[in-house]
């Protein structure tokens, strides 16, 4: 299997009146050591002040028409990614800067086809499904 160095990533983040906390998301996600990636912010018709604030940063923006659920969003963010690899986060979560770095080791030791997660505690629940990583 012959895969590429530095997977293309499209980070996609979900975000209904996230206007609190999408700027911290956004500026973590764009602190990022990895170079390959495109950020994709998918906006769940927002009443709030959302927008002004995504706006200040250079990610894509796709506004819903009508509200759909993060489900929804994550799913359009999907169908417009660029990227060979595609991580999800949500707008109150704020990346490390070397999570797209880990996240396309990981793809490249083991290939396409696989799921990596994260999850917020030290231990997971489930180990076979997680591992520790954070």
């Amino acid at each position: 299997m012959n895969l590429p160095a530095a997977p293309f990533i499209s980070v996609i983040v979900p975000n209904h009146n996230g206007e609190k906390t999408i700027g911290r998301c956004l500026e973590a996600a764009f602190a990022s050591q990895y170079s390959s990636y495109e950020i994709i912010v998918i906006d769940d018709c927002s009443s709030d002040d959302s927008i002004t604030v995504i706006a200040k940063y250079p990610c894509r923006l796709i506004r819903l028409s009508e509200h759909g659920g993060a489900s929804r969003a994550r799913n359009t963010g999907a169908q417009n990614a660029a990227g060979e690899l595609l991580l999800f986060i949500d707008s109150d979560c704020l990346l490390q800067t070397d999570t797209l770095a880990k996240a396309a080791a990981a793809y490249r030791e083991n290939g396409p086809g696989v799921i990596i997660g994260g999850t917020y505690t030290l231990l997971p629940y489930d180990q076979q499904f997680f591992s520790i990583f954070q």
